[in-house]
């Protein structure tokens, strides 16, 4: 196999996201470059050559990943090989931190020499922050999304760099789609996640308290992120509610006056739309249990947003905490406060300049050259 200049391998939608961008901006300063790699739907839309398609790596759910182990496993093992014989100038892993970091081992451990380059910091602020030793000691770089991230590092010899998060551009350039709604009144939107547990777990409660609250003076609209969960939605809101595609999330956020949320990404999203909104995440006591106690995860803040902005920007309910008595309380004093709801929406603006001037695909694709090219 004749080498390249960078390998890139993705192992899941969000990496392809990333890579298809990445590739694009890579090009764009070095228009010969020769890229290859395990690659997404979207980035092999790219110039660059696949020698392996990501969609051989996605395994949903514990089960199926316990059953899919001995396929996992030899897929390691021939995505190794493809890197070695490869002969890359540097390789970049995207996200995927399982598995990424035992490749990066697994690779040094067999004198692979050209740099490799981490794109997206494991959450070892968060848990596991044993990996920090790891990355240390197998991966050359680190690109980091979020600005406390490269501090997780600063007493380590791993050299780390802040992008910026490239929602925050993307939001920033978003060209919305007009007269999408026919909203009559202002409207309470909820974001209820996409798998089927979370929907389960916090729909129910967030429909029940916006109707409560709202009191016909509102429109309810639900974000809806496929077509196989619109059954599950639809018996949990009945006529209540009018369900919005997730692909018009945007348009939706920018329409709303308030808003619902299951913790994760979208809340990030809903920040830089400076929307205000109560963000929750039901858990099994249980798991609640494990969390706190067994693997010591206690931050000052779980919502990504409110981490990030290093402030309660959003009012946050996780496990026991997400109950119809908190959340009344909270939600009552919100959309009765517009002196709270302004302070919130200044608090998101702080969101924005922190991210503000970043350029996180030309950033991401300097870094990646100097160390491959130097």
């Amino acid at each position: 196999m004749s080498s390249c200049d960078l390998f890139v391998f993705a192992g899941e939608a969000s990496g392809d996201h990333l890579g298809s961008e990445l590739i694009r901006a890579l090009h764009k300063q070095n228009k010969d470059l020769k890229i290859t790699g395990v690659l997404g739907p979207l980035m092999r839309k790219e110039h660059a050559t696949c020698l392996l398609e990501m969609e051989e790596f996605q395994v949903m759910g514990f089960i199926d990943v316990i059953k899919a182990l001995p396929k996992l496993f030899k897929l390691f093992k021939k995505t190794r090989e493809l890197i070695i014989s490869s002969q890359p100038k540097a390789l970049v892993l995207i996200d995927y931190p399982g598995f990424n970091l035992r490749m990066a081992k697994s690779l040094k451990k067999r004198g692979f020499k050209p740099p490799i380059i981490q794109y997206v910091c494991p959450s070892v602020w968060a848990w596991k922050t044993g990996r920090i030793k790891t990355m240390e000691k197998y991966l050359d770089h680190l690109i980091c999304l979020f600005p406390f991230e490269p501090s997780c590092f600063a007493k380590t010899s791993l050299k780390t760099t802040f992008i910026g998060h490239p929602l925050a551009k993307k939001i920033k350039e978003f060209s919305y789609q007009e007269n999408l709604f026919n909203f009559k009144k202002p409207v309470l939107s909820i974001f209820p996640g996409s798998r089927k547990k979370e929907i389960e777990r916090n729909l129910p409660l967030m429909i029940e308290m916006a109707k409560k609250h709202t009191k016909g003076m509102y429109d309810i609209a639900v974000s809806c992120a496929s077509k196989k969960r619109e059954p599950l939605i639809s018996s949990i809101i009945g006529k209540d509610a009018t369900q919005v595609p997730s692909c018009y999330n945007y348009e939706l956020m920018k329409a709303s006056s308030f808003a619902f949320a299951v913790s994760g990404t979208i809340t990030l999203e809903l920040a830089l739309h400076r929307l205000p909104s109560i963000v929750t995440y039901a858990i099994r006591p249980f798991d609640f249990f494990l969390a706190r106690k067994i693997f010591r995860i206690d931050l000052p803040h779980y919502c990504i947003a409110n981490y990030t902005a290093s402030v309660r920007m959003f009012p946050e309910f996780y496990g026991p905490h997400f109950n119809r008595e908190m959340l009344n309380e909270t939600l009552s004093f919100m959309l009765e406060n517009e002196e709270e709801l302004t302070l919130c929406r200044k608090r998101c603006e702080g969101l924005q300049k922190i991210f503000d001037k970043k350029e996180p695909d030309e950033l991401s694709a300097k870094v990646i050259l100097e160390k491959a090219l130097k």
